[in-house]
């Protein structure tokens, strides 16, 4: 499991649970920084993706570092979504009324057209990338 949070409570969190039982940090990375600012050459290829607060965290502060916008994190982390592998999205998020035009615009993006929306589990929009 590979997280990022840009929460210093829960990184902070993470980092006094592996103190206390490190054996975890052997399947349990937790990242803190900023999803906006994510290095394409820094990621791993996942098996699945939640997005859960695409949207919700974007302002135009952003752009004066140069950060991704909420499309480019999707593209960005759909390229690195293993074939076979999901991506989820949270329809309760406090954002999700624009999450969702991004969602459906990255699914009618060509290059993405590997993804179909295999359908909904509770509250979250599964998408799965096809095996190549």
């Amino acid at each position: 499991m590979f997280g990022i949070t840009a929460s210093p409570k829960e990184y902070k969190s993470y980092v006094d649970l592996v103190t206390r039982r490190p054996e975890i940090s052997k399947n349990y990375l937790a990242y803190f920084g900023d999803i906006y600012t994510s290095n394409t050459k820094l990621l791993p290829v996942f098996d699945v993706v939640t997005l859960f607060h695409l949207c919700e965290f974007r302002t135009e502060a952003n752009s004066l570092y140069g950060a991704k916008t909420d499309e480019e994190v999707l593209d960005l982390f759909a390229r690195h979504t293993a074939p076979g592998g999901h991506v989820l999205f949270y329809k309760g998020s406090s954002a999700y009324s624009r999450a969702r035009l991004v969602i459906q615009a990255w699914a009618e993006k060509a290059e993405f057209t590997d993804f179909t929306e295999v359908g909904e589990f509770k509250t979250l929009r599964v998408f799965r990338k096809a095996l190549a």
